[in-house]
């Protein structure tokens, strides 16, 4: 399951894999975590695909000149920037038609 989810009024969003069922990943990522974390939406997926959503997340980051890929996933909420938001989606349309 590649699931997408926010914080802080979607100020970061975080794109993440479990094989878990979502809300128990919710439910960890939480621990700790001052702000409280909302899912977006989840999508079926595998550990690669989520991996590659990162890869092309970080070109088109890089093409669009908005920001760098972070190391801990949780991206500043510009990614909902209608650019942003049509390149996740392309991506992961292709990602779920062609089963990268």
């Amino acid at each position: 399951m590649i699931y997408f989810l926010s914080i802080m009024d979607g100020e970061y969003i975080k794109i993440g894999y479990t094989s878990r069922v979502i809300e128990k990943r919710l439910a960890a990522l939480q621990t700790g975590n001052p702000f409280e974390i909302k899912l977006i939406f989840s999508i079926d997926g595998s550990l690669k695909q989520e991996k590659e959503v990162h890869c092309r997340l970080k070109e088109v980051f890089e093409r669009l000149e908005v920001f760098s890929n972070p190391v801990n996933e949780w991206y500043p909420g510009e990614i909902r920037s209608s650019k942003c938001l049509s390149a996740i989606q392309e991506i992961l349309t292709l990602i779920m038609q062609y089963k990268i």
